[in-house]
């Protein structure tokens, strides 16, 4: 079964703390996020992902990143992912 975690929003609180609600319709074990080119790092990274909504903080080390930015620049992985492609 292919799980599919998805960014729901991503939201600036201040200019270097955004909170990003990610979610999936299934559980999606050993699930993390990484940030792309984006230097920062997540209140929590590497969990248990089950079928309701998650928030997590993102901690930017520039303050002229925006949401937007973030949010594209945000990938989800689980350890599914990495055995099945």
């Amino acid at each position: 079964m292919f799980v599919t975690a998805q960014i729901n929003s991503v939201l600036a609180v201040d200019p270097m703390t955004f909170t990003v609600a990610i979610s999936s319709r299934s559980v999606s074990v050993f699930t993390w996020l990484t940030s792309g080119d984006i230097e920062g790092r997540f209140s929590d990274n590497g969990f248990l992902l089950t079928p309701q909504t998650l928030q997590l903080k993102f901690y930017s080390r520039r303050p002229d990143v925006t949401a937007t930015d973030l949010g594209a620049s945000i990938t989800i992985t689980s350890l599914w992912n990495q055995y099945n492609g």
